[in-house]
């Protein structure tokens, strides 16, 4: 699985689009999508922004989803 997180919800409604929605989950107030992207499965999350907020999500995602590798397509 592959981790994949956005501040802003422009970083990350373009990526859930163009991928197949398999689930939706909340943990920790963040919405946490499961997709599947060319039969990779994925979760995507907007964590709104900050360090803390961005903090906490990977976390989460750690915690909850174990992804091999995290993405913030941010700055």
């Amino acid at each position: 699985m592959i981790g994949i997180i956005g501040a802003m919800d422009i970083e990350v409604d373009g990526i859930k689009s163009a991928m197949k929605l398999e689930k939706t989950e909340v943990f920790s107030s963040m919405e946490f999508c499961v997709v599947t992207f060319y039969g990779i499965e994925c979760v995507v999350a907007r964590c709104s922004p900050g360090k803390v907020n961005a903090a906490v999500c990977a976390q989460t995602m750690i915690l909850k989803y174990s992804p091999r590798v995290i993405i913030n397509p941010g700055v």
